[in-house]
């Protein structure tokens, strides 16, 4: 038996010694049925004979129920797996031992019954034992009760002459029986040991590529690990850039990180508020905060003397100024792709588009309402908030009450109205990290200190923070 095999027929041990015990149950109803027949006079049958039969087949039942309860350890399976098929030889044996029932095919039953636990070397050896009960019973039918009289009549040649006559036949039927279930467990291993193979060669397959999956998902993981690594790389160096180019205006002192911080406020707040759910991710917030960093680095092409002008501008060097969107899109448009590139898309939108104003009145382009992009509209407010709170030697610092009353008179205008709502609905956080920015920071750029008051008219414009 191979291995296989052997492991099969293990699992199935308990299984088949379960439908054995029905059967042997079930058996029972015959015997009791012999004396239900003979007690309304329709079949007679001797008592004491049903009698027997009902109480061999009842206790080699329970013998084996109580086998199978017990059948935890393996040669327990095993020894009820033969007290199950011996009790039904015993069982068919002593049905043909009378004439009351002629069942000669029954003598075929055990054998078949053998076949259900799919092991060769097991039919065989309940086909040969079922054989010596056939042979015990025909010698007992026609030897010791004579010529099947049913009256024992002591030895006779003749007798002896027809049991061997008789077993010839009966041993000729047997073989038939007997090659069915060598054909029939032939078969049935064959067919089993390919599933076992197909089913061995299935779950190997399943492993390789459970294993292979596993390991695509250790590469991906480590993939998106130095992906991220180096995004975060790209961000930091952008934030480097964009304070080394703050500090080429000496004006503007954080304003880069405080846009970038309230930027994160406003979009949070118009996503509480139900609005653009499905452009407010999480992910492009991420990328709106971060692209805030380059809104001004066209200022880099700005000259340091109308960058850095005490007073108002001229008309001439306003013009200059206004150009800084131009100069950032330009500026952008060498700056290496960072992840699929909608970082860069983002970050040239907001450079190009936050002088733009909702009203139409904004530069570069005039553009209105939404055909400025969102990015943009909501970094304007930020840019415009920053402004109007952030203290500037040329002009003195708004509270953030008066800055929410400048957003409630330009929404409409300079604003979209529902982003001058989401500044207005964050008022107390405003304040909160206006008081933290402050108490960091301490607005002790001494450059600053040496500056004299002057200021520009235009509102929350970037040519003067």
């Amino acid at each position: 038996m191979s291995f296989k095999e052997d492991e099969f027929y293990k699992n199935t041990i308990a299984t088949v010694n379960s439908r054995i015990n029905r059967i042997l149950f079930a058996a029972v109803v015959v015997p009791v049925a012999f004396l239900v027949f003979t007690w309304l006079d329709i079949w007679v049958v001797p008592y004491d004979y049903s009698i027997f039969l009902t109480v061999y087949t009842l206790q080699m039942a329970l013998l084996q129920f109580v086998l199978n309860h017990f059948s935890k350890k393996r040669i327990m399976q095993y020894i009820s797996m033969y007290v199950g098929m011996i009790a039904i030889i015993g069982f068919v044996t002593i049905l043909g031992e009378k004439n009351v029932v002629i069942i000669t095919i029954s003598f075929a039953f055990p054998p078949f019954i053998s076949c259900l636990y799919y092991n060769r070397r097991f039919t065989n050896i309940i086909s040969l034992l079922n054989y010596i009960f056939i042979i015990a019973n025909q010698y007992v039918k026609i030897v010791v009760y004579n010529n099947m009289s049913g009256d024992y009549m002591g030895y006779s040649p003749d007798a002896l002459s027809h049991f061997i006559s008789r077993m010839i036949g009966i041993t000729i039927e047997y073989i038939f029986v007997v090659l069915v279930c060598y054909r029939m467990n032939e078969r049935t291993y064959t067919t089993l040991n390919n599933l076992i193979k197909v089913n061995e060669d299935h779950n190997k397959a399943m492993k390789s590529l459970h294993d292979r999956n596993q390991y695509i998902i250790k590469i991906n993981k480590e993939i998106e690990s130095k992906n991220a690594d180096l995004q975060n790389t790209q961000f930091r160096i952008i934030e480097f850039i964009s304070e080394c180019m703050e500090s080429h205006n000496v004006y503007s002192g954080s304003h880069l990180l405080h846009t970038k911080k309230f930027v994160e406020i406003i979009c949070n707040e118009l996503r509480h508020e139900g609005y653009y759910l499905e452009d407010l991710t999480d992910q492009n917030i991420a990328l709106f905060i971060n692209a805030a960093y380059l809104h001004d680095i066209g200022k880099l092409h700005v000259p340091d003397s109308i960058l850095n002008k005490k007073g108002k501008y001229t008309p001439e060097e306003y013009e200059v100024m206004k150009c800084h969107p131009e100069e950032g899109l330009k500026l952008l448009e060498y700056l290496p792709k960072i992840g699929d590139g909608t970082f860069n898309e983002i970050a040239k939108q907001m450079a190009y588009c936050h002088q733009e104003k909702w009203d139409g009145s904004g530069y570069p382009n005039g553009l209105s309402g939404i055909e400025i992009p969102l990015c943009a509209r909501i970094l304007t407010a930020a840019d415009v908030l920053d402004a109007l709170i952030s203290k500037r030697l040329y002009k003195e610092e708004m509270t953030v009450a008066q800055a929410m009353e400048e957003f409630r008179r330009c929404s409409g205008s300079h604003f979209e109205p529902c982003i001058a709502q989401a500044v207005i609905n964050s008022q107390l956080v405003i304040d909160a990290v206006k008081k933290q920015f402050v108490q960091q920071e301490g607005y002790s750029n001494t450059e600053e200190l040496g500056m004299e008051e002057s200021g520009t008219e235009e509102l929350g414009t970037s040519d003067k923070k």
